[in-house]
């Protein structure tokens, strides 16, 4: 296979994936969506993907995902309240501020790693209405696909000049580092 059509098929099968990832993976991934956030927004920036498609895709999909979970929740399912069982303080705690402050507890969720998960089912186990959710979820999710795009956009352009005033052994000895520091962060901020 030639170099050109492998970069072709990595082009056109990444929005999908990008939309599969977050849709169904995301639930057991170690990575968490501000990392594969950045570094989706990064290789946007190499030219595999359109920028602003890449974008589009991550939005779509999380937000799907999320009204997708609170459509589940709203239907009251067994297995869900099984699960939000097993923290009844904070769910509590979650559903107590959504009925005061119900967009402000949205933003915060959704810029909590591993938590934001939960704003879709609290807001679905509550009394809120589906267009409300609908557009505070809306405005949420960009914010945060927008900040944590910019990011990975920043850090392309910063690691660019850093990586092309090293030698290929220095470059893969900071790649090395970066990969472990980002799987102990991920692991920290999942714990």
């Amino acid at each position: 296979m030639k170099e050109a059509e492998l970069i072709r098929l990595i082009t056109i099968y990444s929005y999908p994936m990008i939309g599969v990832y977050y849709f169904f993976l995301d639930f057991i991934s170690p990575l968490t969506d501000e990392v594969s956030l950045i570094a989706i927004a990064y290789l946007s920036k190499t030219g595999l993907m359109n920028k602003f498609g890449a974008a589009l895709v991550s939005y779509t999909a999380l937000y799907g995902r999320n009204y997708t979970l609170f459509l589940i929740a709203r239907k009251k399912e067994v297995w869900l309240e099984k699960l939000t069982k097993r923290h009844p303080d904070a769910m509590e705690r979650f559903r107590q501020r959504m009925q005061h402050k119900y967009f402000e507890t949205i933003l915060l969720l959704t810029f909590l790693p591993k938590v934001r998960i939960l704003a879709p089912v609290i807001a679905g186990l509550g009394k809120e209405s589906k267009t409300q959710f609908a557009i505070y979820e809306a405005i949420c999710l960009g914010v945060f696909v927008a900040v944590y795009f910019s990011l990975g956009l920043f850090f392309y352009n910063k690691a660019q000049m850093i990586l092309n005033n090293m030698n290929s052994e220095q470059t893969l000895i900071v790649l090395i580092i970066i990969l472990i520091l980002k799987g102990f962060l991920t692991f920290g901020i999942g714990k």
